[in-house]
């Protein structure tokens, strides 16, 4: 095969063009200035196809694509490469997509995004050789037992400055999540799966690169009923109109996750997810750290213009200057080392299982125990055990536990019911729920 027709997705700036491969052809987006020293970058400036590649295990799988563990034979130097099956890619009818990524994936790169090496294609499957990060997704970290509050405020000033770089931009990634999180060798994170991301269109390049991907009229405009049903923004859920700020609710939702090991808006079903959204049904754990709750709350606001850093001309770095992030440094986020469990912290993790023993000796806790060491150890108790015995409730006088959350499953039943008589039982905007995201 003519070396010559293979993509590369680091190519000189140049005007829109296909490039035929002969039995396909790769529409290319206009590639603009890289947004990134070129030192700090190492893509593949020599041509590559499937067989450049050594491939040795499967890291994770979608619906219409794969990521495999590779080596570029060459160098030996480890990618993760991402498999889109072409026909699975037609048939869920998400070419537009994998153009998305591509795109801004080749144009915008940054310390807290996962970096694209190179692009290419076989007749079957469009390859994109992307960035290997070994420790995995933040959401399996946070899972069920939360993260520590100090490195939870780092790892969100790191994902601040990575949106407010995409939002300057006018890209919106609209799928803000702990599952599109991956950790480094030195475990910052980088952000993932930008194939929903959303150009707006107020910029004239991504606009342009919208519409000459081949897309027509009616794509120019993508459907905003986009996302993870957990972190989705009201606007998103009623397919209104979104921008940058949708992000900041997500945002919220990532914190509240981050903090406590469990999403703040999870219902029974994604229909009820979504009433709790709209109705912003949630509740904080008991013991929940003052100042994060404030800052959550400042972002979950069912108004885009009400919420922190979408309120008139603040963005990101507005939200950076909230109290949470007192203990994270204002610049290089991604050149300092993570940080170390405060004395606090460590005292704290290592108290719990003490405190559920005085509990079951002692009536109530000394007086001595100031007010924010109770908050904390209710907090870390809830976040091993729910409900909280009702020992240590009376040892930390507590009161009563709080009500649960309870979703209107009359009108659930009857909307269910309506969904069944109308045929596929899609919504209005024909979208469907695949792995948990909404497309």
């Amino acid at each position: 095969m003519d070396a010559a027709l293979l993509l590369q997705a680091h190519a000189p700036p140049a005007r829109y063009s296909e490039r035929g491969s002969y039995y396909r052809q790769w529409r290319l987006l206009p590639y603009d200035r890289v947004e990134a020293d070129e030192a700090s970058c190492r893509p593949m400036r020599h041509q590559v196809t499937v067989s450049s590649f050594s491939i040795s295990d499967v890291l994770g799988e979608g619906n219409y694509s794969q990521a495999l563990y590779a080596r570029l034979r060459s160098t030996q130097q480890p990618v993760a490469l991402k498999v889109v099956d072409k026909q699975k890619l037609k048939r869920y009818k998400k070419e537009n997509e994998v153009r998305v990524e591509k795109w801004v994936l080749s144009n915008l790169r940054h310390p807290g995004i996962v970096e694209l090496y190179a692009a290419f294609q076989d007749q079957g499957s469009l390859y994109l050789a992307l960035e290997l990060l070994p420790g995995g997704e933040l959401w399996a970290l946070a899972h069920k037992k939360g993260v520590r509050p100090t490195l939870a405020a780092f790892y969100t000033a790191q994902m601040l400055d990575a949106l407010g770089f995409l939002h300057s931009r006018g890209v919106v990634h609209r799928d803000v999540k702990p599952e599109n999180v991956l950790l480094t060798s030195d475990q910052h994170i980088k952000l993932i799966d930008f194939g929903t991301a959303k150009l707006l269109r107020d910029d004239d390049r991504h606009a342009a690169a919208i519409n000459e991907a081949g897309t027509d009229l009616r794509m120019a405009k993508f459907k905003e009923f986009v996302g993870t049903p957990e972190y989705m923004s009201p606007e998103a859920i009623n397919n209104k109109d979104t921008d940058h700020r949708s992000d900041l609710w997500s945002l919220g939702c990532f914190i509240f996750m981050l903090l406590t090991g469990v999403p703040a808006f999870k219902g029974g079903s994604d229909y009820l997810t979504f009433k709790r959204t709209l109705a912003r049904k949630f509740r904080f754990p008991e013991g929940m750290p003052t100042v994060a709750a404030q800052l959550i709350d400042e972002l979950l606001v069912l108004d885009p213009t009400g919420r922190l850093g979408g309120r008139g001309h603040e963005d990101c770095s507005t939200i950076l200057r909230h109290e949470w992030f007192r203990s994270c440094p204002t610049s290089e986020l991604y050149k300092v080392p993570v940080p170390i469990p405060t004395l606090q912290e460590l005292t704290i993790s290592s108290a719990v299982d003490e405190v559920v023993n005085l509990a079951s000796i002692f009536p109530k806790a000394p007086d001595e125990w100031s007010q924010s060491l109770r908050d904390l150890l209710v907090f870390e108790l809830g976040k091993r055990s729910q409900p909280i015995d009702q020992r240590v409730r009376d040892f930390f006088s507590l009161g009563p536990p709080p009500e649960p959350i309870k979703d209107d499953l009359e009108e659930f039943e009857q909307e269910a019911d309506l969904a069944t008589e109308g045929g596929d039982g899609e919504d209005e905007s024909g979208s469907i729920v695949e792995d948990g995201t909404v497309v």
